[in-house]
């Protein structure tokens, strides 16, 4: 199914939409990859999940991706017996380790360093920094705290404490095994938080040693001072405003957000923009006018994919927040799209830099070859994506066929902007790339008979990083 658009939308799994039919209904509606929070549920529940995507979406012309999100060092609330409570401005609210369900004036919380290292007059932080408590009490098993801004808290929500300390020099037990799980379930992409050490990311690599591709949490302001040596690492950035907001000043985070897009764009690799995009839809119908400007401002960034979290994962209105979303990126793209990143990115590529790679010069041809012809789609033949993605980095407006023999390429292409990745059996000829890409175009109905493609390759055929060929052909 080849989207209207080119922006990709992230739809996360949850009790909402955790069937089969639901997933299908999403993809229906726009869902181009699901995402599991792995934080929310047992191993062996997620991997069910990844299993029903699969089973959801078989037609390999209708690409499909999945990242699993690793549950990260954050401290978690425990459940509430009506699975919510409601917490008042003024009132007193107690976080204890007393693991019975809470209420509105109770809820369980496991970690003992949270005791030992909160003080009287610390403001702690919940769900993404939507409430706030001040604590007025402190015991070794007891934190007694005033209710700051209030509203509806609902089971397992991260709290953030000001002056507890983050262990960041490796990979937590927990995130270890919620990632052995992700990759014997067969994820396309690892999302995780790194806490703010590079050294965490080399971990998670190694862990993952090739079996999906690491997409690493903007979270932080340490995080954010490093994107360019995160991007040395990582094959992706997920900038997760929610965490960001709750650790520096939220006037910071328009800027973070183009900052991180602008790096991810400039390596060539995806950025996903996520938290609170269309937050209102997870009780209501149709989303705020600030939401919308919110989600059109992420495309005009340039961001490769924006995410529905709440929205799909437990809301009541699912496949309307995917069909607004989808809505939105569209209407964002006809409007001079992508003009602030894309003239940053020519700006600096102005400045005499040289391109590294012939591939990279192969890419920039062909985008510029597919705009003075007005090509209705530029087809790339590649086995690693590599090539697929330097075309996208620069945003072309037109879409991108991805051809390739390999299955992983096929399904982690799915999170890049305006790629449309298709899995394709070896190839051995000049000849039959030719022929196959006609043919995909043709297929998925990007032009009519006497419009013309661009295409790339490389020699020799089916080696990775080989790409040295641009050729124009005619529907």
């Amino acid at each position: 199914m080849l989207r209207n658009r080119l922006a990709k939308i992230v739809a996360t799994l949850g009790p909402a939409t955790d069937t089969t039919e639901a997933i299908t209904a999403l993809y229906e509606s726009g869902a181009d990859v699901f995402r599991i929070n792995a934080a929310y549920s047992d191993n062996a529940s997620n991997a069910v999940l990844i299993a029903r995507v699969r089973e959801a979406i078989t037609d390999e012309s209708q690409p499909v991706g999945t990242i699993w999100d690793l549950p990260g060092l954050k401290m978690r609330i425990g459940g509430f017996k009506d699975g919510s409570a409601t917490l008042v401005a003024g009132a007193t609210f107690t976080l204890d380790q007393s693991p019975e369900d809470g209420d509105e004036t109770r809820v369980y919380l496991s970690s003992p360093e949270a005791f030992a290292h909160t003080r009287v007059g610390d403001v702690l932080r919940l769900d993404d920094g939507r409430l706030t408590l001040r604590v007025t009490e402190v015991t070794l098993f007891r934190l007694s705290t005033t209710v700051v801004a209030g509203g509806e808290l609902s089971a397992n929500k991260a709290i953030l404490f000001p002056n507890v300390p983050v262990p960041t020099a490796e990979v937590s037990s927990r995130d270890a095994e919620s990632l052995q799980a992700a990759l014997d379930a067969g994820t396309d992409w690892i999302a995780a938080s790194a806490n703010g050490s590079l050294d965490v990311v080399r971990d998670l690599q190694r862990l993952i040693g090739g079996r999906a591709r690491l997409m690493v949490k903007i979270d932080s302001k340490d995080m954010l001072d490093q994107l360019q040596a995160v991007l040395d690492l990582a094959d992706g950035l997920f900038l997760a405003r929610g965490d960001l907001g709750s650790r520096m000043p939220v006037e910071m985070i328009p800027n973070a957000q183009k900052d991180t897009i602008l790096a991810a764009r400039e390596a060539g690799k995806p950025a996903i923009v996520a938290a609170q995009m269309l937050e209102s839809m997870v009780g209501d119908p149709t989303p705020t006018r600030a939401e919308a400007s919110d989600v059109c401002q992420a495309i005009y960034d340039g961001a490769d994919a924006v995410t529905l979290s709440a929205e799909t994962a437990v809301g009541d209105y699912p496949i309307d927040s995917v069909a607004m979303m989808e809505r939105l990126i569209m209407s964002a793209e006809t409007d001079d799209f992508d003009t602030a990143v894309g003239r940053a990115l020519v700006a600096r590529s102005d400045d005499g830099s040289k391109v590294e790679t012939i591939g990279g010069a192969i890419s920039n041809a062909a985008v510029s070859v597919s705009n003075e012809l007005q090509a209705c789609a530029i087809v790339v033949h590649t086995s690693s994506g590599s090539t697929a993605r330097r075309v996208a980095r620069l945003r072309p407006g037109r879409p991108i066929l991805c051809l390739t023999d390999m299955e992983e390429t096929r399904r982690y292409m799915t999170v890049v902007c305006g790629v449309h990745p298709l899995h394709m059996p070896s190839l051995s000829s000049w000849k039959e790339v030719v022929e196959v890409a006609v043919k995909a175009a043709q297929e998925q109905q990007l032009g009519e008979a006497g419009e013309v493609i661009v295409i790339t390759a490389g020699m020799p055929w089916g080696a990775s990083g080989s790409t040295n060929i641009l050729r124009v052909a005619t529907l």
